[in-house]
């Protein structure tokens, strides 16, 4: 078998051997504020813990994807310098479909070329925990046990992740 690949949910990934912020119909002026709050976004903004996590998961040689239903997925990536660390991204230009709906993590998975069974998927909400076992792959959470408790493992925060060994997953 070939390592998987991992994905975040709001990041979705495998190893190889992971919203919408706008309501449907919104204004002008709310699109100018999500503009300007994105347009103001940087390295300060990255969880605890999410740059160590990567760079082991790529030096453990997994594939790296985004899966997230917001439609500034790349560009927020971009802005925190951490866009290289992807090998895709998969955000609401791709998708149409919702979380609990498995489509975004099936698109990141197809993209990369690993099974879903072989995907390793991070996320802090219920619905993204839905979509990953909906999915057929396996999922940490990050947050509550009380609301995450379907994930194959539950971690509180996301300086956790990289002491997680993957591969008992």
């Amino acid at each position: 078998m070939g390592k998987s690949h991992w994905q975040h949910g709001n990041a979705l990934g495998s190893k190889n051997n992971n919203k919408n912020f706008l309501p449907k119909h919104h204004s002008g002026n709310t699109q100018r504020l999500f503009n300007k709050m994105i347009e103001n976004i940087d390295e300060s903004e990255i969880l605890p813990g999410i740059p160590e996590f990567l760079r082991k998961i790529k030096e453990e040689g997994y594939l790296i994807s985004l899966g997230s239903a917001s439609k500034s997925g790349k560009m927020i990536l971009e802005k925190i310098h951490l866009l290289e660390k992807f090998d895709a991204v998969v955000d609401g230009n791709l998708v149409e479909l919702a979380k609990p709906n498995p489509q975004v993590f099936v698109k990141a998975a197809e993209l990369l070329g690993i099974p879903c069974e072989n995907c390793i998927v991070i996320e802090d909400a219920k619905a993204g925990i839905e979509a990953a076992l909906a999915g057929n792959m396996k999922c940490i959470g990050v947050g509550e046990a009380k609301v995450l408790g379907n994930a194959n493992l539950v971690v509180s925060s996301t300086d956790q992740l990289a002491n997680v060994n993957l591969c008992t997953l």
